[in-house]
């Protein structure tokens, strides 16, 4: 477990009602702040789970000084306050949009502050929010607002693992399209050494931690997502703290291993903690320290997730993606 020294939140939620005593959801969410001596003393992840609502969002903060933490805070409180206020009898294309407006008004409000005061000039975060939608007839679906490279993820309970988000990164910017940039996206996301790369994947690989764009920049333009859901899907939320330091495999191995949302949580982080301080595979030396060097997917960075299991009946599986 992690212990309390590295500054773990931890908010897991009761079941969830749904209609009487059927269950819909259960949800839990935990942040850990990298204790790495590169690090500054606050946590630039936030996050919000919000079971009521059916409202859950993960936030990586960025800047010098403190103003990453400041950011994430002001994005995490801004976007929870505005969805809530949401009607729920809206349709899909009217939460979409409203959304999309709120995370607009988020980035704007963190730019005004960033111009206003210069500790916190260049700050920025990025965003993944996602509300659960439940229609008229039972349709369930999950209306997702993504800014960055923050990701949101769905794991389908015939144990196929999906990434719905695309990273705001330079994997776009060289792609012809969406598609090739998801195929691209997808084969980097399990590269564990990226020496049997060629170019310019291995170029991109290297800098998958680069963002182009982020809630608190001039043209901040947040990507919007409508996915289908149904009984025994699961949705995982993370920061790039998570998915940098582990493969896509690795992630859905480690949701396979477990069943209760707290200890999903609690596996990933405790996975994605060991590997940003993991040595080489093979051993190889750093020429100007003398020292071996860290696994080639080891990244010093606090880590966030978040877990929403789906119950209910069983449904078709069938996925639809609308951007």
């Amino acid at each position: 477990m992690v212990s309390s020294e590295e500054l773990k939140r931890k908010d897991e939620q009761p079941l969830a009602s749904h209609e009487g005593a059927e269950r819909y959801f259960e949800s839990a969410g935990e942040s850990v702040k990298h204790l790495g001596p590169e690090r500054g003393e606050s946590n630039e992840d936030a996050w919000f789970s919000d079971e009521a609502k059916g409202l859950f969002a993960v936030f990586d903060g960025m800047g010098g000084h403190s103003s990453g933490e400041v950011a994430s805070r002001m994005a995490k409180e801004y976007v929870e306050n505005a969805v809530r206020a949401l009607r729920e009898d809206v349709s899909v294309e009217e939460l979409k949009t409203e959304i999309e407006r709120i995370l607009n008004e988020a980035s704007n409000r963190i730019l005004n502050d960033s111009l206003d005061k210069p500790e916190y000039r260049g700050m920025g975060t990025t965003a993944s929010v996602v509300k659960l939608w439940k229609g008229p007839d039972n349709q369930r679906k999950a209306v997702i607002g993504n800014v960055g490279d923050s990701r949101v993820y769905v794991l389908r309970r015939n144990e196929s693992l999906e990434q719905i988000t695309l990273d705001d990164s330079r994997i776009r910017e060289v792609s012809g399209n969406e598609e090739q940039a998801r195929q691209l996206q997808a084969s980097l996301n399990d590269v564990e050494d990226p020496a049997t790369l060629a170019e310019p994947a291995r170029s991109l690989f290297k800098t998958r931690n680069v963002i182009t764009q982020a809630l608190g920049t001039f043209r901040a333009e947040p990507r919007m997502y409508v996915v289908d859901i149904h009984g025994g899907d699961t949705l995982l939320i993370t920061s790039d703290g998570v998915h940098d330091n582990l493969t896509s495999k690795e992630i859905l191995d480690e949701l396979m291993k477990v069943g209760g949302v707290a200890e999903e949580v609690d596996v990933l982080l405790q996975k994605a903690k060991a590997r940003s301080q993991e040595k080489h595979p093979r051993g190889e030396i750093d020429p100007e320290t003398g020292e071996v060097k860290k696994h080639p997917r080891a990244k010093d960075d606090d880590m966030t997730a978040v877990v929403i299991k789906l119950g209910g009946p069983k449904e078709s599986s069938s996925q639809n993606i609308v951007s």
